[in-house]
């Protein structure tokens, strides 16, 4: 409840120097948790801003594919999260562009849950993400088509709860 009443009071803002330019561990979580807590208090253009945030850090950051594929965990589950809290806010729309980016496919969720279990798909020694990729895959879709099922809500947000990071 704390950090709620810091966003709201703004002693907790994007001028944070995490959430500008840091690109070293563990600025992929404070992303994802700064992302998710101003979701939750409706601050969108904020969370919009943490969420593209992931994009430059993507960029500078994948060097294996192990490092690569717990980083896209880290950047879906924020997404997840964030979409989640845009749908129990209302906002379906931005909830559909965490899913399905109307203006770049290829940042959504589901486009990056299905590239990344490609990936993996003939990767022994990442059967267990493959696996999660793949539960995570089938919740999103589940829940994308019907939001308003509290099942396909429960199940994917379990999934997502899961991701440590």
């Amino acid at each position: 409840e704390g950090v709620y009443q810091a966003v709201k009071s703004r002693k907790l803002h994007l001028n944070n120097g995490w959430f500008i330019d840091r690109d070293q561990y563990p600025a992929h979580s404070i992303l994802r948790f700064g992302a998710v807590v101003f979701a939750h208090v409706k601050e969108w253009e904020a969370t919009k801003k943490l969420v593209k945030r992931f994009a430059y850090l993507h960029l500078s950051d994948g060097v294996s594919l192990s490092k690569s594929s717990v980083f896209n965990l880290i950047w879906t589950a924020t997404q997840i999260e964030v979409g989640i809290a845009a749908y129990e806010a209302g906002n379906t729309d931005f909830m559909q562009d965490m899913f399905v980016d109307s203006k770049n496919k290829k940042s959504g969720v589901i486009h990056r849950l299905g590239r990344i279990t490609n990936q993996l798909k003939g990767e022994p020694s990442y059967a267990a993400v493959y696996r999660k990729n793949m539960e995570l895959l089938q919740a999103a879709e589940a829940f994308l088509q019907k939001p308003e099922d509290s099942n396909n809500r429960s199940t994917l947000s379990g999934l997502v709860r899961e991701i440590p990071w």
